[in-house]
């Protein structure tokens, strides 16, 4: 895997249950990017906070965005229930048009990085392809500043049967993904890679310029296993007790869920006030 760019660094932010929790970095919550899209009319692009949608439930419906301001100091936004949208079919999707004014040091995922169904075949992309995850390390952060960490690894399997999300037992559409890493991540942005001279099974040739990255999707959680409780000599323990524990696979809603999303009509009426004003 190349360095990865600042830029892809950038369009991350933090997620609060409130605003005094949001300044002294404490407190549930967990991570989100911005998306852009561009106006069919002007020559504009509208921003939009990205999470999942468990997120909301986390923070109370009204999470507050903790950004990077300019001078180094924290950019802190708060948002209503009433700003947020999520996926009408029930996926793990949330996502509030946001007007900036240009107070914080952050960039944009532009929409034409969104992976598509298209793009898979077009890349042939799939299991083995290149995968980083960019998002809130709980354990150190960054309490000055947001220093998002970059986790690493590779697309373990397709979205060819949905995963049931544990609670809810919602059969989310998803990517797997083998990323060494643990769970905390919820609402991380997930990209995919094809880097210089990867080869490609359908092409049978190398590729000798990068592809991408692309949008694979939104971090979702990270599926546990339940593993019996033994004593010493390995015997279970006789009340059958289990625990669970981490798989070091990530659960990855597909991006185009995200433009679903975005194209909710109140988006649409809100920017259409935003360029008459």
């Amino acid at each position: 895997m190349p360095r990865i760019p600042d830029e892809i660094r950038d369009c991350v932010f933090y997620l609060f249950p409130s605003e005094q929790a949001a300044k002294v970095s404490e407190g549930a919550g967990g991570t989100g990017f911005l998306v852009a899209t561009r106006s069919t009319v002007f020559d504009r692009y509208f921003t939009y906070a990205v999470t999942c949608k468990h997120i909301l439930g986390a923070c109370g419906g009204a999470p507050v965005i903790r950004m990077n301001g300019p001078d180094g100091a924290f950019w802190i936004r708060k948002t209503t229930e009433t700003q947020w949208h999520v996926h009408a079919d029930g996926d793990d999707v949330a996502a509030a048009l946001l007007k900036v004014e240009g107070k914080f040091a952050h960039r944009f995922i532009n929409e034409r990085l969104l992976l598509t169904r298209e793009l898979i075949a077009e890349h042939d992309l799939g299991p083995g392809d290149d995968v980083f995850i960019v998002g809130r390390y709980v354990d150190h952060e960054g309490r000055a500043r947001n220093w998002p960490s970059v986790r690493f690894g590779n697309i373990s399997m397709m979205n060819w049967e949905p995963v049931r999300q544990e609670g809810s037992e919602f059969p989310q559409e998803s990517f797997l993904v083998e990323c060494r890493s643990l769970g905390g991540y919820s609402g991380a942005p997930v990209f995919v890679y094809i880097p210089p001279y990867a080869s490609r099974p359908r092409e049978s040739t190398l590729v000798q310029t990068p592809r991408g990255p692309w949008l694979l999707g939104i971090d979702w959680g990270h599926l546990r296993i339940r593993e019996k409780v033994t004593n010493r000599d390995g015997e279970p323990h006789p009340d059958g007790w289990k625990v669970s524990t981490a798989s070091g696979m990530a659960a990855v809603v597909p991006a185009w869920k995200i433009r679903e999303v975005l194209e909710h009509p109140e988006f649409h009426e809100v920017q259409r006030l935003w360029i008459k004003s």
